[in-house]
């Protein structure tokens, strides 16, 4: 959305943050996973209710933590890989010191980027899903 992204430029220039950010544009996979791997942790604070967290999932399986809002598919998803912590929504007092705090605390980053990466790899990959898809189907579907 070319308009909507012109406007997000003229407000952080306008906030004087010219010198601050850096846009990447349209990536593909590999500058994708280049860029994630440059990341200590990653965070989009989504006013919405996100249902799907795909960019979580990729950053996770990349080996980088996140900090996400408490809604949408966050909670379901940190709270079954422990790949990152949750913070509550609209609140950027609460972000900024869960980011803070995860910054400082090499230890903690670690420790989710295992448990995130590990349950990813180990539960969460394409052919478990798969057994797990064709699972619900055998329950519901009789098929002869």
């Amino acid at each position: 959305n070319d308009a909507y992204v012109k406007e997000q430029f003229q407000r952080l220039d306008a906030a004087g943050l010219r010198d601050d950010y850096q846009y990447f544009g349209t990536v593909d996979r590999e500058e994708k996973l280049d860029f994630l791997r440059q990341l200590d942790l990653l965070s989009v604070p989504t006013t919405y209710h996100e249902p799907k967290g795909l960019f979580v999932l990729e950053a996770m399986a990349a080996g980088v933590p996140v900090v996400q809002p408490h809604h949408g598919a966050f909670p379901e998803i940190l709270s079954n890989t422990g790949g990152g912590l949750l913070c509550k929504p609209d609140d950027t007092h609460e972000l900024a010191q869960q980011l803070g705090n995860l910054l400082r605390d090499e230890e903690q980053r670690q420790q989710h980027r295992r448990q995130g990466r590990q349950a990813l790899t180990e539960r969460f990959d394409a052919s478990t899903m798969a057994d797990q898809t064709i699972d619900v189907y055998r329950r519901f579907i009789k098929i002869d």
